[in-house]
């Protein structure tokens, strides 16, 4: 069987972006039973939490110390897959993102993995900056270089 796929969602006041994160995730063309949504609420004071739990397979979450990466490993730690897909939930998957990162770690030699991000709203600068990541990335995460190897969330 191939690995189960643990998507861990930190969040803090995401009631304007958290739907359509959540309805993405619901719309990739990885099998449904190949992964989990983990939505850590790290002090939501919005509606939030409630959005999170309208979707049937999102497993709630709750961190009340502060930051993104106390939350994310919360979720790390509650995760039953093999492999964690970090995303915030400000982003909106494409709908082969999941099945994307299933296919890249079926070669064992795999350890990290990062796509590529793209703004939603469209602006020469956004654009440039967001050619200057994925370019930056590729000489970090490809290179020869032990000591600059990093993911980004």
């Amino acid at each position: 069987m191939k690995p189960l796929i643990t998507v861990a969602i930190p969040m803090l006041d995401a009631e304007r972006t958290l739907g359509r994160c959540l309805d993405a995730l619901d719309a990739q063309t990885l099998q449904a039973d190949r992964f989990e949504v983990i939505v850590v609420d790290n002090g939501c004071r919005d509606r939030s939490a409630e959005i999170a739990r309208a979707h049937r397979r999102v497993r709630l979450l709750v961190e009340p110390r502060p930051g993104a990466y106390v939350a994310r490993n919360l979720a790390i730690g509650e995760s039953r897959g093999d492999i964690v897909a970090f995303l915030d939930p400000d982003c909106e998957p494409v709908p082969g993102w999941l099945e994307a990162i299933a296919r890249t770690f079926e070669d064992s030699s795999v350890r990290l993995a990062c796509g590529v991000r793209r703004p939603a709203a469209g602006s020469v600068l956004l654009g440039s900056i967001g050619d200057y990541e994925a370019v930056k990335d590729e000489i970090v995460i490809g290179g020869d270089d032990p000591e600059i190897v990093y993911g980004y969330t």
